[in-house]
């Protein structure tokens, strides 16, 4: 069977990029072979095609929309009081379309801080995991290539440490909002030494800023413009301005007569209403139950992944136990074989003379049924699926911690609200529930030292500064939950599932071929003139 066709949708992760379609096309006109080591360390030969899905190497250049990512280079050196700790720095170089090159160094939690601030600053925006502590460790267990064969054992973390950076940074690379944003030009532009500045910058960016970059990042998708009056109608937050505050409480109680019969003449009630997304004017909706909604989807998503993960680990383990038993079915059969042939038995044919009663030879199939269950391509056939599983799991991690970004805004915005609520001498709606969960690196910080006023402002003006940061919280609230829950959820599960499609289309080529390689070797199986078989009774 020859590989799937390569697929025509365009993908935007590394999983699969225009180089995956390039290499594809390659294995197809040639039949070049690989030589790698399995963890038994017999030497495997592969195609380049599955080269590249079971076995990347940690020397391969990946490039995607014209942009190359390179991380190599590691180097480890003292630091800290009298050199007691270690760290180390990886070279990076980013080479665009236009062949421009970007050089620095950084460290893993350089990485660390970058991945963050990209979070912070495009809030419901899927940005690539970068792999844990625990994860490398899985990657160690993993069969090595025959580059990690040449690596020392002691160096074997720095080197899975320095791939996975360079696919976290890629899949970043690949996304052009992630590409362009002034974080990434930051990281790349700063040199080691200098990066700290970088990150206290990152610390003290203004929301008006943050706001400025996402509308940019988002410039060519369909996201409405936010409109502060009708969304406000329809969620019940305190109104703009001072001016526009008094003249909404002033409506309330002739817009809460019409209420009742304007529900009446629809039929709906508010229970009715509760369970769809709110909307409050024209195109303008309520993104808080569309956030629910994307919440709950993913994380039921996510925990039928696990699930199956489970179940698919288990068959793994069950298989791999089936078929080292094949091999033992082999030598019990070889046993039956020759007591009847060479034995016992054989002497009491002798006696009797008689011709040895022989019977169907299994044992040299059972023998190459283990042979072909066991060879890498078609062993790895469960953990090829589960290898998808697995990142898919990851990355809808990432994608909620992006949709919680987002949720924190709205826990922002009721909390200014409610700030405003004080200032007038009201009653906080929703008190001290409405705190943000995750304050440390969240983006209550922006305005930390926005939110008081000064010694010799009056009341009014005061309420007016926190009307306007809260509505510049809402309006970055709205539209990243628009963005979030209209869009992006949309484009991930749609990249999770083409990238799946294409793995599935792989498992299944594979296991045909194992059955079809099952069927011809029982297929010659020999029942010419042993006791029983046709040609015998014939």
């Amino acid at each position: 069977n020859s590989p799937p066709a390569p697929p025509t949708a365009e993908y935007d992760d590394d999983d699969i990029t225009k180089r995956n379609e390039d290499e594809l096309a390659a294995a197809n006109a040639t039949e070049a072979q690989f030589e790698v080591h399995n963890h038994h360390g017999h030497v495997v030969t592969v195609s380049p095609l599955e080269f590249n899905k079971l076995f990347r190497s940690g020397s391969m250049s990946i490039e995607d929309q014209g942009v190359t990512v390179s991380v190599t280079d590691p180097q480890t050196k003292r630091a800290g009081p009298a050199g007691i700790h270690k760290i180390t720095t990886y070279g990076i170089t980013v080479t665009g379309a236009s062949g421009v090159s970007s050089n620095t160094r950084k460290r893993y939690t350089d990485f660390t801080v970058l991945r963050e601030e990209l979070v912070r600053s495009f809030p419901g925006m899927f940005v690539p995991p970068l792999a844990s502590k625990s994860q490398f460790h899985v990657l160690l267990k993993q069969p090595t290539t025959a580059v990690m064969n040449q690596i020392k054992p002691t160096d074997r973390v720095v080197e899975a440490r320095r791939q996975s950076l360079e696919e976290f940074l890629t899949r970043c690379c690949a996304r052009p909002w992630l590409r362009n944003s002034p974080v990434m030009a930051a990281f790349l532009a700063t040199q080691e030494n200098t990066y700290e500045t970088a990150k206290k910058e990152f610390a003290s960016k203004s929301m008006e800023t943050m706001l400025e970059e996402f509308d940019r990042a988002v410039y060519d998708r369909e996201v409405p413009e936010f409109q502060p009056g009708a969304q406000r109608s329809g969620s019940g937050s305190v109104e703009g301005g001072v001016e526009q505050d008094q003249q909404q409480e002033e409506g309330n109680s002739s817009k809460e007569n019409e209420k009742p019969a304007e529900e009446e003449v629809n039929g709906e009630n508010q229970e009715g209403a509760a369970i769809r997304p709110a909307e409050t004017s024209g195109t303008q909706i309520d993104v808080k139950p569309l956030l629910t909604t994307a919440k709950t989807y993913l994380g039921d998503h996510k925990s039928a992944l696990k699930k199956l993960l489970t179940q698919l680990s288990t068959s793994a383990e069950s298989f791999n136990k089936a078929t080292s038993a094949l091999g033992q079915c082999h030598y019990k059969l070889q046993d039956i074989n020759t007591i009847a042939t060479q034995g016992a038995g054989h002497a009491l044919c002798v006696a009797a003379n008689e011709k040895d009663i022989v019977r169907v030879n299994l044992a040299d199939a059972f023998y190459e049924q283990k042979n072909i269950l066991s060879a890498p391509a078609q062993a790895f056939h469960l953990e090829l699926l589960a290898s998808v599983i697995q990142r898919e799991v990851t990355d809808c991690s990432a994608m909620m911690e992006s949709l919680d970004k987002v949720v924190e805004l709205g826990e922002l915005r009721d909390k200014l609200n409610d700030k405003i609520r004080q200032k007038k001498g009201g009653s906080s709606r929703k008190g001290m529930s409405s705190m943000l969960k995750h304050p440390v690196k969240s983006v209550e910080g922006t305005f930390k030292t926005t939110t008081s006023s000064s010694a010799g402002g009056s009341a009014s003006e005061s309420v007016q500064k926190l009307c306007d940061q809260r509505d510049l919280v809402e309006a970055y609230y709205w539209r990243s939950g628009y963005n979030a829950a209209m869009i992006e959820m949309k484009n991930f599960m749609q990249s999770k599932t083409t990238v799946y499609n294409e793995v599935a289309k792989e498992f299944v080529n594979r296991t045909t071929e194992t059955h079809k390689q099952l069927a011809e070797l029982w297929g010659k199986v020999d029942f010419g003139g042993v006791a029983g078989s046709p040609s015998a009774a014939e």
